[in-house]
């Protein structure tokens, strides 16, 4: 079973894999945003903002993601998905957010819209999985004394709070890939594996049809891998295996297991490489902390981009490489010009 640094690492692997299919991210935000909030978005003009706004020091505990969705008037609306797994719940929350929110704002500024007289608003989900149910109010102006909350003008907003701790499996939501990426994370003490083993496989087969299905199998069978343990996998697989054949889908093989895990280390390599070049030298001009960040930003870009091109490069069709990746022709093209738009932001329009 994995360490708690090794599943703070495979939590975000999951999220962040299961967030990046914009299929799923709707299926997801569709249920679990409140009625009021949903029907004021168009969900089905979501798209990504690559990158992340956590603290340095806290990236072994939260993970982010960003989206971009148009408000029934037509203006951009963000919704930013936090993702807290930390082992004790963290009153201070709200105020990481706070300081989240300014770096989503200045990004926008600088990279994204920089000539709109306007911010758009953000609209914060907290996805929490801890061992302990969340407590603290989602409201900020709850951090003040209460003698003091009644003075106009004062800083107020609040998240949306999604709490998956103590949750049942069945209380699963979105597609089948959300149901069971918060299957997984409902189970992340591995107190409920075995109806885990029962509710997980019948969910494979509506996977092997979408695009990326390869992938998210292989995301799944990885995750449960490093935190169950191989025979708990083979277990899953054996389950799995009687629906294949049932439908007839391809099998996966140990191999595709690696060579997976040999993508993950490629994109955090070729990512903290280049953004640490990349940091180092924008850093000096703009502050350390945030050039970084934007640094690793542009390099994590580039190492994905990078993993899809050498796979085309050795012969791989636009199949295989979705199927692997996630990544088709229109994603790749996206992900070049999210490339290219923080390199001429941080050229034109500074940090």
């Amino acid at each position: 079973m994995a360490d708690e640094h090794t599943a703070g690492m495979e939590h975000d692997a999951l999220v962040r894999r299961a967030m990046g299919s914009l299929s799923t991210a709707q299926s997801w935000l569709k249920a679990r945003l409140p009625r009021e909030v949903a029907r004021e978005l168009d969900l089905s003009t979501l798209v990504e903002r690559p990158g992340t706004f956590v603290d340095t020091n806290l990236r072994r505990s939260e993970t982010d993601a960003l989206f971009e969705v148009q408000h029934a008037s037509d203006l951009p609306v963000y919704i930013y998905v936090l993702v807290e797994h930390q082992s004790t719940v963290d009153p201070w929350l709200r105020l990481r957010l706070h300081r989240y929110h300014g770096r989503i704002w200045d990004r926008e500024r600088t990279h994204w819209r920089p000539n709109s007289p306007t911010i758009s608003p953000i609209v914060s989900v907290v996805l929490h999985h801890g061992a302990r149910r969340w407590r603290p109010s989602p409201r900020f102006e709850d951090l003040y004394n209460t003698k003091v909350r009644g003075i106009p003008g004062l800083c107020q907003f609040s998240h949306i709070l999604v709490e998956l701790a103590g949750r049942r499996l069945e209380d699963a939501r979105g597609d089948a890939y959300a149901q069971a990426m918060e299957m997984l994370l409902i189970d992340h003490l591995r107190e409920q594996f075995e109806r885990l083993l029962q509710l997980l496989p019948p969910l494979f087969p509506a996977l092997w049809a979408t695009p990326g299905g390869r992938d998210k199998e292989l995301t799944l069978m990885a995750y449960v891998d490093t935190m169950y343990g191989g025979e708990v996998m083979k277990v899953l697989t054996a389950e799995v295996e009687k629906y294949r054949e049932r439908y007839g889908s391809q099998g996966i093989t140990p191999e595709d297991v690696s060579l997976l895990k040999k993508l993950e280390e490629r994109y955090a390599r070729d990512g903290m490489a280049r953004g640490l070049e990349q940091g180092v030298e924008q850093g000096v001009e703009q502050g350390m902390e945030q050039g970084m960040e934007q640094g690793m930003e542009q390099g994590m870009l580039r190492g994905r981009i990078a993993t899809v091109e050498d796979m085309l490069a050795r012969g791989a069709s636009w199949e295989t490489v979705t199927q692997f990746t996630g990544v088709d022709e229109t994603r790749l093209i996206r992900l070049k010009e999210e490339l290219a738009a923080l390199q001429n932001g941080h050229s034109t329009h500074g940090p």
